[in-house]
């Protein structure tokens, strides 16, 4: 007697059923109880089977193409887009221009508090001299410029996990000026 097969006619229709509907191979053959790999294995073994499955895939795919074309002449945008991208892809490619403007810094820095400091606008020389004079310990209060008459900016350089701020930490800077130090002209904090 002849091996049962456990993919038979009535479970290959009903495959080819729901791959017409839009399912996918994998769980198509999942719902008519059998394995991916034994598909696979039957459409080597059986080339019209095989040529049903593409068939029902097409199907598929063009009654999604359908629906498309009826939403983008119906005036879905989105749907006017996808559809001339894929069908002529030379006219109508997706290109986006990103301009940038602003300053590059290219200053290179052998100690990463200075980058910190020169961000701010602030005078390393100062910062030494208060690590001299052991006058810091986690806040550091200094002056903007360099004159006397600029208030005096508080630098908290310790983040949240004791790091250095300069060093990868955040760097909490208060103005007591109230003139934003660090932000853009939207009032957007720039940071360091």
């Amino acid at each position: 007697m002849g091996r049962i097969e456990k993919f038979d006619a009535v479970k290959k229709k009903e495959y080819i059923r729901l791959l017409t509907a839009g399912g996918r191979r994998m769980a198509c053959a999942a719902q008519v109880g059998v394995n991916a790999r034994t598909v696979e294995k039957h459409m080597h073994k059986y080339p019209a089977f095989a040529e049903d499955v593409s068939y029902a895939e097409t199907t598929a795919n063009e009654r999604v193409e359908g629906a498309m074309y009826l939403s983008a002449i119906g005036g879905n945008v989105t749907a006017q887009q996808v559809w001339l991208y894929n069908r002529s892809p030379e006219r109508w490619k997706n290109a986006q221009r990103h301009e940038v403007s602003g300053e590059i810094d290219l200053n290179v820095y052998d100690d990463p508090r200075k980058a910190l400091l020169d961000k701010l606008g602030l005078h390393f020389g100062r910062l030494e001299q208060a690590e001299a004079e052991g006058l810091l310990d986690g806040t550091r209060a200094l002056s903007a410029g360099g004159g006397s008459e600029s208030p005096p900016i508080r630098v908290d350089v310790l983040g949240a996990n004791g790091a250095d701020a300069a060093a990868g930490g955040m760097a909490d800077v208060a103005d007591p000026s109230g003139e934003g130090l660090g932000e853009d002209e939207d009032g957007r904090r720039d940071s360091p």
